[in-house]
């Protein structure tokens, strides 16, 4: 945790350990800071939410247990992307039914998060509603031609 503490703290522009302490004030200090960072001692987790916070960095992130720095908090600008039926969607043809449940809104507020989850913001957001949109409006327009 040590490097990526450091590599964070930079990253988010706070050149020197005094900077973070001026921002973030009781409970921190410039020779905590080091400690951690230096890896002499190990920060307390409620520090490191803090700092994870402040940095703009994951908790995985600083623990080592993955390469993305995002952060995945779910919000009204965000969408979750199940992998598996976006893989599903595109394996359909023109033609194909497409199934209800590829489709159907999930009642209730509740769902199963799937295995291989994205969340995606912002203009990649966009551009993946986009995409999906018009691959379904292919397949329901090939499904009725064939039909008629």
């Amino acid at each position: 945790m040590k490097d990526r503490l450091r590599l964070a703290r930079m990253d988010a522009g706070y050149k020197t350990r005094i900077d973070v302490v001026k921002k973030l004030g009781e409970g921190f200090s410039e020779a905590t800071l080091y400690r951690w960072e230096s890896g002499s001692a190990d920060p307390p987790f409620a520090k490191v939410h803090v700092l994870a916070d402040l940095y703009g960095v994951s908790l995985d992130w600083l623990a080592s247990r993955t390469d993305s720095r995002a952060t995945h908090r779910v919000g009204p600008d965000k969408i979750l992307v199940d992998r598996e039926r976006v893989e599903q969607l595109h394996s359909l043809r023109p033609g194909d039914p497409v199934p209800s449940d590829l489709i159907a809104p999930r009642f209730g507020g509740v769902w199963v998060v799937p295995e291989r989850l994205d969340i995606l913001d912002g203009r990649d957001a966009e551009t993946f509603r986009v995409q999906i949109d018009c691959h379904i409006k292919e397949l329901v327009r090939a499904a009725r031609r064939r039909f008629l």
